[in-house]
């Protein structure tokens, strides 16, 4: 299949502050290029906490180079992986993996 999209990717790794608490703030290894397809799953409202948008995408390319705490940027905007990736290798030809990504902010 033709990827039409792309999405950098940036892993990044787990630190521990000085008083004990962790983050994912300090990038692991260079960014990284993936040829997919980005799909709309879901615009919705938020208003429980004041209005809020919230966008979700689904990503379908054939490998994926990121980690539970990946963030991507795509069409200028900034990314977070939302749920762990899916691989479905049926047969070679079918092969792929898809992972939801939400949008930050």
């Amino acid at each position: 299949m033709r990827r039409q999209d792309v999405i950098i990717v940036q892993n990044y790794s787990k630190t521990v502050g000085n008083i004990g608490q962790t983050s994912y703030d300090t990038p692991d290894g260079p960014p990284v290029k993936v040829e997919c397809n980005v799909y709309p799953l879901d615009a919705d409202e938020e208003t429980r906490y004041g209005l809020q948008e919230i966008e979700t995408r689904k990503v379908v390319c054939d490998a994926w180079p990121g980690r539970a705490h990946s963030r991507m940027t795509f069409e200028g905007e900034n990314w977070d992986q939302h749920a762990p990736e899916k691989n479905f290798s049926k047969s070679f030809s079918a092969r792929s993996v898809q992972v939801i990504i939400k949008k930050r902010g």
